[in-house]
């Protein structure tokens, strides 16, 4: 964004510019279909697939047996979509109206995204040694009590303290709990919803707390 903004006018960029990322989105998400498309399948599931017929209608079934396991892990998808657009998109434009100069709120956003990758491979690492729950609740602990605190350190107009903020409410919140959440969602769902996977078919231990 930084990029394309100082290669045009702030007219130009309001006018039309700002929809080069959707377009540039758009792309992005055609190449992650076709990466999605070629991936191979974990061998649970190729195993499982071998020994067993496919669901004829998963999503009803799914429904059916688990609405309670779905309401659960869309709550936990919101709650990090939360943190993201509060942290990371609202940021920016707050920092804005409170006076953050030029490029300053991008450029504390890129800092803060650095520092959620980082977080996120944490986070990942974390969620295979101690546990799923405890690292989103971890997350989730600190986006609840970083809350308001996040705004104060922001009203300063300190890039620094902004900084700090951004990266504690965006780069820690968002990246470390983000880390845990795919495998969380596999745990929560069997590799088939009927039958039930058989046990011996789970030889990893990053598997084993889903049967």
């Amino acid at each position: 964004m930084i990029f394309v903004k100082s290669l045009m006018t702030p007219e130009s960029f309001v006018s039309w510019g700002w929809r080069i990322f959707f377009i540039i989105g758009f792309l992005v998400a055609i190449v992650g279909l076709i990466i999605r498309v070629r991936t191979m399948e974990s061998f649970v599931f190729e195993q499982l697939k071998a020994q067993t017929s496919g669901l004829k209608y998963p999503a009803s079934q799914v429904w059916r047996d688990m609405p309670w396991t779905i309401l659960r892990t869309s709550l936990v998808n919101a709650m990090f979509g939360g943190a993201f657009f509060l942290y990371f998109v609202f940021g920016t434009g707050y920092m804005k109206a409170v006076g953050f100069p030029g490029n300053q709120p991008e450029i504390i956003g890129l800092i803060a995204a650095a520092a959620m990758l980082i977080f996120m491979i944490i986070g990942a690492l974390l969620a295979d040694h101690i546990n799923r729950r405890t690292i989103l609740l971890i997350a989730a602990v600190v986006f609840l009590i970083f809350a308001i605190p996040y705004f104060y350190l922001v009203n300063t107009g300190s890039f620094m303290l902004a900084m700090i903020a951004e990266i504690i409410g965006f780069g820690f919140v968002f990246g470390f709990g983000y880390g845990a959440i795919p495998t969380f969602y596999t745990e929560n769902f069997r590799p088939a919803i009927a039958p039930q996977a058989p046990a011996p078919l789970i030889k990893s231990r990053r598997f084993t707390a889903a049967v």
